[in-house]
């Protein structure tokens, strides 16, 4: 009966046995080519745009700036490595953002590629620098390129993210996190995942696991496990 107890418990309480991450190796940042556009300066980690028509305060105008930061942009959404790694030789800063097609908003390249499961451009954003632990607010939301490949379900990339530092504990507008946002989606493969990196409290855990279980949520009776 104890050997019971104790392997129930175990059960309720263990995280999940880790899973191989992407085999991706990281790659050495691309250097600069400089030329009499660029004058051997890479473009600042800011916001550009080309012409006072799209400018307000925040934003520097500098067309062959913008021009690139679009360019590594649509690459990043296109999953388009060779380009990104043009974009990047040229002068790029993969911490800008870029103007996106069709819409007057900026936003940093390693987010799309994340939403769109773009694990190869994912992480050669990674290897030159990119932040991913960035915070891209807009719409009332704040979200983390982890956060983004949780919103698009894409299992590699976030386990990418994750062996590269991304933070699980992050917390967004509303309380918002990344473990949050998974169970929303219903992603169990991204829930345990999650859980292997430390995002889940051990109540939070025998809570799910009873509810697996016994078919209904524990808060509704006498297993009152939630923070």
């Amino acid at each position: 009966m104890l050997v019971g107890t104790g392997a129930f418990a175990l059960y309720l309480l263990l995280p999940p046995l880790p899973v191989r991450t992407p085999d991706l190796n990281k790659g050495a940042p691309v250097a600069l080519v400089a030329d009499s556009k660029n004058n051997g300066k890479r473009c600042e980690a800011k916001a550009y745009c080309f012409g006072s028509s799209y400018c307000d305060r925040d934003f520097t105008i500098d067309p062959h700036c913008a021009a690139l930061q679009k360019r590594l942009l649509d690459a990043a959404e296109a999953n388009d490595v060779a380009a990104a790694r043009s974009a990047v030789a040229m002068g790029a800063n993969v911490n800008a953002p870029g103007l996106t097609v069709g819409r007057d908003w900026w936003i940093k390249s390693i987010h799309p590629a994340a939403f769109k499961g773009n694990t190869q451009v994912v992480s050669f954003l990674l290897d030159n620098g990119a932040d991913v632990n960035d915070v891209y607010m807009c719409c009332f939301t704040s979200k983390t390129p982890l956060m983004e490949a949780i919103g698009g379900n894409h299992l590699e990339t976030a386990q990418l993210l994750i062996s590269r530092g991304a933070n699980v504990h992050f917390k967004g507008i509303e309380d918002w996190t990344a473990l949050r946002l998974a169970e929303q989606e219903g992603n169990e493969n991204m829930i345990g995942l999650l859980d292997r990196a430390g995002a889940m409290s051990w109540r939070h855990r025998a809570e799910r696991r009873l509810v697996k279980l016994y078919g209904k949520n524990p808060r509704d009776h006498r297993y009152k496990f939630s923070d």
